[in-house]
């Protein structure tokens, strides 16, 4: 009889287990799935992108070496920064881990790395992500013929375009969540092409932390009194935002001849 009444204690918990097990397995392969979707977009925005890049260069206009792109009295390089040494021969750090990252940053060293420290994906469609000390740097990261722009190029360019300033973003590669379309693969037909483009290529938010490429672009400012600050386009928002940098950010860098 005891048996019995264990046996019907015991045989319910059971049951439990198994449905706690059974929904368990189930969450765990729809995660897998999602994880698996969403790097088969990723897969195949960065392929869009990098097609387009390479379209794109067939028709560089160079300056010195450099590609660029003439809007109004404004000379921008037509791609993200992507050196390895300064001006002068220096190399330039690459922290390759979040502590190298941490540790350079924390004692004002100049760094870069990719984007999620993917380089093989990442450097030949984004370029380089630096840190402020390297943006601050005396050596300069280009030469005397250009600098980081400030927030005011940011407004001027925009002005040129006398557009939505989402026209800087490039027809192909961004997620697209404000049309409700996530992980389009797709050019976005509301969005219109522009000589200068910018692909969003995510940024270092912190040691441990990255923006998600695909989704937001940032580029550095920098103006005369040393300050700087970030400029912002992300996949939801047509219109432009600048925040404050800090020296744990890593950000790419689109320069302007002087």
């Amino acid at each position: 009889m005891k048996f019995k009444r264990l046996l019907l204690l015991i045989f319910p918990l059971l049951i439990q287990s198994c449905q706690n097990d059974e929904l368990n397995n189930n969450n765990l392969t729809e995660t897998t799935q999602v994880q698996k979707s969403n790097t088969n977009r990723f897969e195949d925005l960065h392929q869009l992108i990098q097609t387009d890049i390479n379209n794109r260069k067939k028709n560089d206009s160079v300056v010195e070496g450099t590609p660029v792109v003439t809007i109004g009295n404004q000379v921008w390089m037509k791609y993200n920064l992507n050196v390895a040494h300064f001006s002068n021969g220096d190399e330039i750090k690459h922290a390759k881990t979040e502590e190298e990252w941490r540790r350079c940053c924390d004692k004002g060293i100049p760094a870069w790395c990719y984007i999620e420290n993917n380089g093989k994906e990442y450097n030949a469609v984004f370029g380089k992500l630096y840190n402020e000390a390297a943006i601050k740097d005396n050596r300069g990261l280009v030469s005397k013929n250009w600098r980081i722009p400030n927030e005011n190029d940011w407004d001027i360019l925009c002005q040129n375009y006398k557009l939505p300033t989402c026209n800087l973003k490039s027809k192909v590669g961004w997620m697209d969540k404000a049309i409700g379309n996530c992980g389009t693969v797709s050019p976005n037909p509301h969005l219109a092409t522009s000589a200068f483009v910018i692909y969003p290529g995510g940024y270092r938010l912190s040691p441990s932390a990255f923006a998600a490429p695909f989704e937001w672009a940032c580029l550095w400012t920098l103006n005369e009194q040393g300050e700087t600050s970030v400029f912002n386009l992300t996949d939801q928002l047509a219109q432009v935002s600048f925040v404050a940098g800090d020296n744990y950010k890593g950000v790419n860098i689109r320069c302007i001849k002087r």
